[in-house]
């Protein structure tokens, strides 16, 4: 039993050094295989050293350094090249984005009326009725920017210069054409101006004059008068520079139409006694006419035609035609009057106007004041079409026309405003419409 025991504790002995033996085996592998990777990576590290210093013995020669400038020069050219590829196709990019959403940006508008001065209650009641037709015609990222022009050249001029700085698209104004022609000579063609006079010696390109043009008028009510058979006119007109260009309008229509002047009566608007139009004026002498055009309005147009009826011009016999100015009910109850006719722009809408105007700001609008409206409202459909500002004006002028409260019109290249025009005969206590008259267009 002991010696059994005994081999039993040396085959125990032995099979537990066979034991250790194979666990280290592994761990021995393994320092091995780092031994080795330590080896492989100085062996990299020597190579990598080896080629650096290689290198740099080769490019301590002079071809080496010039074929390395070539390559440096090519690598620095192209990078230039590619570098302003990007910055152009950027620029491109950037304009054809704000191209595209021009419409979508806040866009300025600026309004120029006189809020002092003399004429300041007319820059207000415009100002009025610019605001109504934002709201009306719904502007969408529109901005109206009013700046008070005064009565001075030299302050309207400040005022435009400003908005030009706070990048204003379009300039709605001035009133006066004194203004609008120097305006338009200091700030930049970009912006085009659609001023309120209706002087069209101010006119050129970027400018359009948006009054009424008494040439137009002149125009139009010849052309009533021809289509009336009559081809002999006396005239009663105002001794003024209106009554000039409305004459010098007639003598260039009467050239066209084969109508004669027959005789001219010529008098002072701020007279208040108009006693001097008798029998001494020659118009109830010899009467050689057909017609006979009254450029006049309100209580001077009543005296005018009830003192002509009374020296022996028949209203049976002779037509009485007038302008814009005979558009008014104050003319009502004048029997010298009725059967008249007279040419003016369709006030309908100008009516309604006028009565919204009312309920909202509790006074009555100068006429001026609707042509504010009308611009606005042009100038927010403009503006919400154009995708670039340059588009504004050819989209304006491209267009077939528009209708505003005063009717439809027109913008010309030439910086005029074609209106039509309707003809109305003067009746007891209302005005029948006739017939519409469009301009010819230069």
């Amino acid at each position: 039993m002991v010696k059994f025991k005994m081999l039993d504790i040396k085959n125990v002995l032995i099979l537990f050094c066979v034991f250790i033996t194979a666990c280290m085996g592994p761990i021995y592998k393994e320092d091995v295989k780092q031994d080795k990777d330590i080896a492989i990576n100085r062996d990299i590290e020597d190579s990598v050293v080896e080629v650096d210093v290689s290198l740099k013995k080769e490019e301590s020669s002079p071809e080496v350094n010039k074929e390395k400038d070539k390559i440096q020069e090519k690598q620095l050219l192209k990078k230039d090249i590619i570098t302003e590829e990007i910055k152009l196709n950027k620029e491109i990019t950037d304009l054809k984005i704000k191209e595209k959403y021009f419409s979508d940006e806040l866009i300025k508008i600026g309004l120029l009326i006189p809020l002092s001065g003399s004429a300041k209650e007319i820059g207000a009641s415009i100002y009025n009725a610019s605001e109504m037709a934002m709201f009306e015609s719904k502007a969408k990222n529109i901005v109206l920017l009013p700046r008070d022009t005064g009565d001075s050249i030299e302050s309207a001029v400040n005022a435009a210069q400003a908005l030009e700085k706070e990048g204003v698209s379009i300039l709605i104004g001035p009133l006066f054409s004194s203004h609008s022609k120097a305006i338009r000579e200091k700030i930049s063609l970009d912006i085009p101006i659609f001023s309120f006079t209706n002087d069209e010696s101010i006119i050129r390109n970027g400018i359009w004059s948006f009054g009424f043009s008494p040439q137009q008028q002149i125009q139009a009510v010849i052309k009533e008068i021809k289509e009336n058979s009559i081809n002999n006119i006396a005239i009663i007109i105002p001794n003024t520079a209106y009554g000039q260009v409305a004459m010098q309008t007639i003598k260039l229509e009467q050239a066209k139409t084969n109508i004669r002047i027959k005789k001219v009566f010529k008098y002072i608007p701020e007279s208040k006694d108009l006693s001097y139009l008798n029998e001494s004026s020659g118009l109830s002498k010899n009467i050689d006419y057909e017609g006979i055009l009254i450029l006049a309005s309100g209580r001077q147009l009543r005296e005018i035609a009830s003192r002509v009826q009374f020296i022996g011009v028949d209203p049976k016999k002779i037509k009485f035609f007038g302008l814009s100015g005979w558009n008014s009910t104050s003319i009502f109850g004048e029997p010298s009057l009725y059967g008249g006719s007279f040419v003016a722009t369709d006030h309908t809408a100008y009516e309604a106007f006028v009565s919204r105007y009312h309920k909202i700001y509790g006074n009555w609008p100068s006429e001026v004041s609707a042509l504010g409206y009308d611009i606005v409202a042009l100038c927010s459909f403009l503006l919400n079409k154009a995708e670039k500002q340059s588009e504004i004006t050819s989209l304006a002028m491209n267009a077939d026309g528009f209708k505003g409260l005063f009717g439809f019109f027109k913008l010309g290249a030439n910086g005029k405003i074609y209106r039509k025009y309707i003809s109305y005969k003067v009746m007891e206590r209302s005005f029948l419409k006739k017939r519409e008259i469009m301009p010819e267009i230069d």
